[in-house]
């Protein structure tokens, strides 16, 4: 009798045991499962923080100055310059011309005025020749205008 009461006693206990330690398996997982959320949530907290803190890209497209203004900045400056030099509009840009080398100074003021007052335009050199090498034997150069168009470019989180 008291072996069977020992066999019963040892499978309830082996049966009581079993479930106590799957329920503290179970609570231990479930600890784990909070902590690693909470650790998920308060690293994405930091993850924004720091997306917020990141610099903007900014792009910087060039686009072409309109030719009627092109065209205005060459009537209003044709006053200012030497008359050695002759200033005009062309489908390229702006040509600069003087006609001898030894309107050297006018011609490089003039180029230099057309820089100067061209507000937030950027210049670039299309072409450019002296000498011997241009056609009317003295100075020339074409200089076209463009403006950079600046944008913020949204960030892909």
């Amino acid at each position: 009798m008291f072996g069977m009461f020992a066999l019963r006693l040892t499978k309830q206990s082996y049966s009581l045991a079993w479930v106590i330690s799957s329920w503290a398996l179970a609570l231990t997982m479930l600890v784990i499962v909070v902590i690693q959320a909470r650790h998920s949530v308060e690293s994405q907290t930091q993850l924004d923080a720091l997306r917020r803190l990141a610099p903007a890209v900014i792009s910087a497209e060039p686009t072409p100055v309109a030719p009627a203004e092109l065209g205005a900045l060459v009537e209003r400056l044709k006053p200012m310059i030497a008359p050695s030099v002759a200033m005009t509009l062309q489908p390229g840009g702006i040509q600069v011309a003087a006609d001898n080398l030894a309107a050297y100074n006018d011609w490089l003021n003039a180029v230099n005025l057309l820089l100067a007052t061209g507000g937030e335009v950027r210049w670039a050199t299309k072409s450019m020749c002296s000498g011997q090498q241009c056609p009317n034997k003295g100075f020339l150069i074409v200089i076209s205008g463009q403006r950079m168009k600046i944008a913020t470019v949204p960030v892909k989180p």
